[in-house]
């Protein structure tokens, strides 16, 4: 389940956050008969931590024929986040959430040291095969140590609940008009 394949983290300021994925417009169904639902874009950011220090040793490495006391050259210790936009121009930053790690095959209470999330699609069902509830998976493409590819499928329910709105701003998604 989906608390296996992400471990969270409390919120962090994001010192450097980059973009990971391509973005896709997710809904959240109506929750009564007064609400219609709403949309937003969903991307996926990455922080990583010890870039600085091993990029120097990494530096001196190749002009000094060296080799690094460090093992990984762009950094370590990758965590990701989700972020909501609204689906319409100038594309406001609804939400954000916490932290997330993807859990270590070998150890699901551990993180693979370099982890990268690079790509999110809707899971479709296989006609006769899935139920509807697959219908409502995201699946995403991530790399693990640079060496292995692995797809991993998370809910939207559990989407919708990681995300939590930017102060001054009421909902995570845009509400649609019926």
């Amino acid at each position: 389940g989906d608390s296996e394949f992400i471990m969270a983290f409390g919120k962090y300021p994001f010192k450097r956050a980059s973009p990971t994925s391509n973005m896709l417009l997710i809904a959240r169904e109506a929750t009564d008969a007064a609400d219609s639902g709403c949309k937003a874009i969903l991307g996926i950011g990455h922080l990583h931590r010890g870039r600085d220090t091993d990029g120097r040793q990494w530096q001196k490495a190749e002009y000094g024929g060296k080799r690094p006391s460090q093992p990984f050259r762009f950094g370590h210790h990758y965590t990701h986040f989700l972020y909501s936009l609204s689906p319409h121009p100038p594309f406001r930053m609804l939400a954000t959430s916490s932290e997330f790690c993807l859990a270590a095959a070998q150890d699901p209470h551990d993180c693979e040291s370099i982890q990268f999330i690079s790509g999110m699609t809707m899971r479709r069902p296989i006609r006769g095969f899935a139920s509807d509830a697959v219908a409502r998976e995201v699946l995403l493409s991530f790399g693990v140590n640079d060496c292995e590819a692995r797809i991993g499928a998370i809910t939207l329910r559990r989407i919708w609940e990681l995300l939590q709105p930017l102060p001054g701003v009421k909902q995570a998604c845009v509400f649609t008009r019926a």
